[in-house]
């Protein structure tokens, strides 16, 4: 919405400005034809058709911002999901991070809580959660697992001995971004919770800070817990 009223007031600019460059000029209460203003039709012209190229362009820059910062600066945003109260889709352990891993596929969400954060090495906000996410390893009133999207097993060892081990109970790798599009991933890292039965119940998109664990993460574990 206020994307949108930012084009238009912008577009709205360069028409006023176009209908008073090509209208005719007012000195000491005469009107001037434009053709005899101090300003030439040329250069008018001129003035017009560089608006019409950079305007549009600072209308971009400022979206551009606009929606970066609300990407690095917004985190813990609960959105909707199209996997809200429907069967959470499968995943592919890895065997190779710190923990071994089973390679059951088909219950490993069942019977317990489930947390799926899904993130990557490359992400600088995964970075900046993992302390918090550290926080929630060892719990035993639900279990905590990883998805890692378009990344390689070395990089994600790497992320893991950077970030002070492993808090994952299983560890699955989207490296071609399949399992993200089933899931509706729009960006790392997201939150989901996942009830007992497999139900995704809860969906945060953006780094889980200490504000967004307590006023959000947790009450959502609680709900699924029922």
């Amino acid at each position: 919405m206020g994307n949108a009223w930012l084009c238009g007031l912008c577009l709205a600019g360069v028409r006023n400005f176009v209908r008073c460059s090509c209208s005719d000029g007012v000195v000491d209460g005469k009107r001037i034809p434009a053709r005899k203003s101090g300003i030439g039709r040329a250069g008018k012209q001129k003035a017009v058709k560089w608006l019409l190229y950079a305007i549009p362009a600072v209308c971009f820059v400022v979206l551009a911002g606009v929606m970066f910062y609300a990407l690095w600066h917004a985190p813990g945003e609960t959105l909707p999901s199209a996997l809200l109260n429907k069967p959470v889709p499968r995943l592919k352990w890895l065997r190779s991070t710190q923990r071994r891993v089973a390679s059951d596929r088909a219950s490993w969400h069942l019977v317990h809580v489930t947390v799926v954060n899904v993130f990557a090495s490359w992400c600088v906000p995964c970075h900046n959660e993992a302390p918090v996410i550290a926080t929630l390893a060892g719990r035993k009133d639900f279990a905590l697992y990883g998805l890692v999207q378009k990344d390689t097993p070395a990089k994600i060892r790497d992320f893991f001995a950077e970030n002070g081990g492993n808090p994952f109970q299983r560890v699955a790798l989207d490296a071609d971004g399949r399992a993200s599009i089933e899931w509706g991933v729009y960006g790392v890292p997201e939150t989901f919770v996942v009830d007992g039965r497999g139900i995704v119940r809860a969906r945060i998109v953006g780094e889980i800070t200490e504000d967004v664990l307590n006023l959000q993460l947790l009450p959502a574990i609680k709900d699924a817990q029922g």
